[in-house]
């Protein structure tokens, strides 16, 4: 897998061709709240030089920490989906920050 920084937006944009299998979405080890363009990458958590540690060397050289599993992001850009039609990049953003802070879908009609 070629490793590469991105941005939030641009994997929320394009996560359904992104492979779930065992990946994971890391973000920024700066930042408890993500905007579209907030740093992040999708790693294989297995790929540490330490079996003991979850952080992949990509990640810990740029600053990013394990966030979710790309399936675990696939629904909640499903659930939102479902919400709404045609949700907007910070509709899906916000959805992913609730999920982060609450472990749990975000419920659009409360938020509107």
């Amino acid at each position: 897998m070629v490793h590469a920084v991105q941005t939030v937006g641009e994997i929320l944009r394009r996560i359904d061709q992104v492979d779930g299998g065992r990946n994971a979405l890391y973000l920024d080890c700066k930042h408890d709240i993500y905007v579209e363009g907030s740093r992040c990458a999708i790693l294989d958590p297995e790929e540490s030089s330490d079996p003991g540690v979850i952080d992949p060397d990509f990640a810990v050289n740029n600053s990013l920490r394990f966030g979710l599993f790309v399936n675990d992001v696939k629904g909640i850009v499903r659930n939102a989906n479902q919400q709404i039609k045609n949700p907007t990049i910070s509709d899906l953003i916000d959805a992913l920050n609730y999920y982060l802070k609450f472990d749990a879908f975000i419920r659009f009609s409360q938020k509107r």
